[in-house]
């Protein structure tokens, strides 16, 4: 009886010590453990979970904890293809890389294992991601925006495209012979002045190719037969095959050496009946009249005056259309002409040349001034 009440006793007084043991040590360590630690006993700390210190025990309250990051790349820690690791106070998480999305529905994972992040296809979620002109390309991870031909990415704007020049960046395959015209997402290649298209080939399309008409084809009058005049005329062709359009000015002065020379060397010529001498030199000034006006077109404004040693001169002038009359001067002669009965730049030609088997080429030469060579003045 007496030993059952002591153990019971002591028991009692047992019960009693340790709970007041366990107070008086969780007040110790309170007092100067450090932040995200917890006691081992009454002199001596450990970190929590997740945090480190200098020593594995802390025994003095200077030392502190600091955050582990488990995202370091020395870690351990793995989350797998298409994902990233995060690091937070005391922890980490592991989220998909942008451009992807975890198939499981969970916003964070701890481990490889519980990875489930695939490809987000952004142009199916919008199709309206790329602005106009632009589709929409899903890569793995990302998309990307291409362009309809004739538009280009703006550099500053990955989302929209905007129309290529190709005149000014010369991506054009236009030919030499024509004029390249930028359109919105293409471009169109055109005759230039003075130049039409060749037979059977359209005009303004890209692969349009275009002839000189600014030369006008010049042969000898039909029925007449002289040396003198072919040899003029196979170098009038020659110039007009080596014609350049910047080198109009030079063209007519040839032109019209070679016209001073047949003048001063008319040769047969002078063999002719006297009718055919008329309706050569009628031909002549019609001749001239057109190529003239077709190569004028390559001319700045302004007068030009020309003369040569047989007599031939030629006063030419390129000016815009006016509401007045235009005179020309060379030497004696003197011409006052209607502007209006001018003929336009649009205007195929010159008229009908002089029939050699007519007798209006006489009637023609009589209005050529007198002496000293013929003096053109052609609009």
């Amino acid at each position: 009886m007496g030993g059952r009440v002591f153990l019971v006793f002591l028991a009692f007084c047992v019960w009693l010590t340790l709970p007041g043991a366990e107070t008086q040590d969780s007040r110790g360590c309170a007092r100067w453990c450090p932040q995200d630690s917890s006691c081992v006993n009454a002199t001596a700390c450990r970190c929590n979970p997740g945090f480190s210190s200098f020593s594995e025990i802390i025994t003095t309250p200077m030392e502190t904890c600091d955050d582990i990051n488990e995202c370091a790349t020395l870690s351990k820690v793995s989350c797998g293809k298409f994902s990233d690791c995060w690091n937070t106070e005391g922890s980490y998480d592991c989220v998909c890389s942008p451009g992807y999305e975890p198939v499981s529905g969970a916003k964070t994972f701890k481990n490889e294992s519980e990875n489930t992040c695939q490809d987000v296809d952004e142009c199916q979620q919008n199709p309206r991601l790329c602005k106009s002109y632009g589709t929409c390309v899903n890569t793995l991870g990302s998309y990307t925006c291409q362009c309809l031909p004739g538009f280009k990415l703006k550099p500053e704007d990955p989302k929209l495209c905007t129309d290529v020049d190709e005149c000014s960046s010369g991506q054009h395959q236009c030919d030499s012979s024509t004029v390249c015209f930028n359109t919105v997402g293409s471009y169109s290649c055109r005759c230039r002045p003075g130049w039409k298209p060749r037979h059977g080939i359209p005009n303004n399309q890209k692969d349009t190719v275009c002839e000189d008409m600014t030369f006008s084809t010049w042969t000898p009058p039909p029925g007449v037969h002289s040396q003198t005049l072919s040899r003029f005329f196979d170098k009038v062709q020659d110039l007009g095959r080596d014609y350049k359009p910047g080198l109009a000015n030079n063209t007519i002065q040839s032109i019209l050496q070679a016209l001073d020379e047949l003048l001063e060397a008319p040769g047969d010529l002078e063999t002719l009946p006297r009718l055919q001498q008329h309706c050569v030199a009628s031909h002549l000034l019609d001749g001239l009249e057109d190529v003239l006006r077709g190569l004028s077109k390559n001319l700045s404004n302004g007068l030009l005056n020309f003369s040569y040693p047989a007599g031939t001169e030629l006063s030419l002038e390129v000016q815009k259309q006016v509401d007045r009359s235009v005179t020309l001067r060379q030497n004696q002669a003197v011409m006052q002409l209607d502007w209006n009965q001018a003929q336009k730049s649009g205007d195929p030609g010159g008229g009908s040349r002089a029939d050699c088997h007519h007798l209006h080429g006489a009637e023609r030469l009589s209005a050529v001034p007198p002496p000293g060579g013929p003096h053109f003045s052609p609009v």
